[in-house]
């Protein structure tokens, strides 16, 4: 059957019973004996003989205690106990810290995490915590040194300390795949760093993941994954630009998601409020120019909002009265180098230019009607 805490239990016999945990991805699998308990981790190789010794080290009446308690139904909150009596030294007073472990899984993770933080003399341990929660998904293990790090000198943080940080959080985080990839161990830790550390919507955490992808990253692949969304969750505007602008890796990034993370820095003001229309103008001579070098495009063949290539699908895009200062019906001002442009019924005239466009993600629905500034502010 399933209880209200999501934990399968199978009664396989009078003498034992199994819990899964189904939270993860993959199973932990706990088997409580009469006399003694059996860990089986997948995610953890090797886990288990430490947690069986350390049940090796309990007597029957401290296994009953544990065993009666109402959350040893749950594999997480079991498995972090263990880890707690296993860091505790004193056993002559370790049937009193076993009565004062609380039933609740969330009041147990919390205790753990005041616990490590207060035990760490670096701050090491508080930044990876709140790195990995604000995290998309998990950090490789480099790059989680380098943060640690000075960022701006690109000088990682020492060995010794990295070991230690390590050390300290080897029971709470979990190897991914052939990169080492870190995360938490279970989701309910994520949850709970996050609640405890993570303040002003973690904005302080992101600008400092942010910095690391555009300023150090060395892996062009994770850049252009993860360097935009943290800049936006961070709000850093001018470093999102320099890195669409200067970073190779930006040209890794689909059209689609361009015109998405554009849409955050784009004016929001409507370019048609009135029924005079200022569209983009840019001179003959900027038009010509190459805005994305890998791929050779001209910036009059790309949209001026997030730079993608113009397909058949696109409209003319327009100005806002606020940034439409300086256009009229007779002249209007070049978006990159603001020369002044000669028009013709509100058209640019021959040879002097082109009129700028949108392509089909920057102008779907109502948004080609909002105007079509990129602004930083």
């Amino acid at each position: 059957m399933v209880d209200d805490d999501g934990v399968l239990t199978s009664m396989l016999s009078t003498r034992s019973r199994t819990l899964s945990s189904q939270a993860s991805s993959q199973t932990s699998c706990v088997t409580i004996f009469s006399d003694g308990v059996q860990l089986f981790d997948h995610k953890r190789p090797g886990y288990q003989s430490v947690m069986s010794s350390m049940w090796e080290q309990l007597d029957k009446d401290q296994l009953s205690l544990i065993v009666s308690r109402p959350c040893a139904t749950n594999p997480l909150w079991l498995t972090m106990l263990l880890e707690e009596l296993r860091m505790f030294g004193d056993f002559r007073t370790l049937d009193s810290k076993i009565e004062k472990v609380s039933d609740s899984v969330d009041s147990l993770l919390t205790d753990i995490v005041n616990r490590i933080i207060a035990e760490d003399d670096t701050g090491l341990v508080k930044k990876s915590l709140c790195l990995l929660a604000c995290a998309i998904e998990s950090i490789q293990l480099h790059d989680l040194s380098n943060m640690l790090g000075d960022i701006s000198n690109k000088e990682p943080v020492a060995p010794l300390y990295w070991s230690q940080t390590r050390r300290v959080l080897s029971p709470y985080i979990k190897e991914i795949g052939v990169q080492s990839n870190i995360s938490f161990y279970h989701m309910e830790i994520r949850r709970i760093v996050s609640q405890l550390l993570i303040t002003n919507h973690g904005r302080e955490w992101y600008k400092l993941l942010a910095l690391y992808y555009t300023k150090w990253c060395p892996d062009e692949r994770s850049r252009s994954l993860f360097a935009p969304t943290y800049c936006l969750n961070a709000n850093l505007k001018v470093e999102l630009l320099e890195f669409y602008d200067k970073d190779p890796a930006a040209e890794l990034i689909h059209d689609r998601l361009r015109s998405q993370h554009f849409k955050n820095l784009r004016c929001q003001s409507q370019a048609t409020v009135t029924s005079q229309l200022f569209p983009v103008v840019i001179c003959q001579f900027c038009s010509t120019k190459t805005c994305r070098k890998k791929f050779r495009i001209q910036n009059k063949d790309c949209c001026v909002v997030c730079k993608s290539s113009l397909t058949f699908k696109n409209v003319v895009a327009n100005l806002c009265n606020f940034h439409a200062f300086g256009h009229n019906d007779k002249y209007g001002k070049c978006l990159y180098c603001n020369m002044i442009v000669p028009k013709e019924n509100s058209n640019v005239k021959n040879m002097m230019g082109n009129v700028g466009k949108l392509c089909m993600n920057c102008s779907f629905g109502h948004v080609h009607k909002k105007c079509a500034m990129v602004s930083i502010k």
